[in-house]
């Protein structure tokens, strides 16, 4: 197998993955404790903790900003690993790559969109950005019998 192999430095994967799966959890929980923002301050959060928004805001910012950190970081992770690759494991990745610059495209349309408040192209935007990329239809019949490695 050519290129990176995450199992190289398990450490230090092990450690990133970590990091970011915890600073998630920071992120949705603190996002969740604190009072709703207008239009919804109306409402009572249930949840919320009163005593502490300050500290609350610092983690959920804190979370979301490590989260997004990650993003990046996998981008440069792919792109080394895909300079590296030959051959099926370079075929493979431009699959990720494809679905990967999509998903990016998607979500600067999103910015974008953001100050025009259009929700449906917004959920449009949104969709794109989460959906799963399309999975390639197997070889024909011809090209498969001159190519015995091809599996589903």
């Amino acid at each position: 197998m050519s290129g990176f192999h995450p199992a190289a430095h398990p450490d230090r994967l092990a450690w990133w993955a970590t990091v970011t799966v915890a600073a998630a959890a920071v992120a949705v929980v603190s996002t969740t404790l604190l009072p709703f923002d207008e239009p919804f301050r109306a409402v009572a959060n249930p949840l919320a903790v009163d005593a502490l928004p300050g500290p609350l805001s610092v983690a959920s910012v804190l979370g979301w900003v490590v989260t997004g950190l990650s993003v990046p970081v996998g981008a440069a992770s792919l792109v080394v690993r895909f300079r590296r690759a030959r051959g099926v494991e370079r075929l493979q990745l431009q699959w990720l790559v494809l679905a990967a610059g999509v998903t990016v495209v998607a979500a600067l349309v999103l910015v974008a969109l953001l100050p025009t408040g259009n929700e449906v192209l917004l959920g449009w935007a949104s969709a794109v950005c989460v959906a799963p990329p399309p999975r390639p239809s197997p070889p024909s019949a011809a090209a498969s019998a001159s190519r015995s490695t091809w599996t589903p």
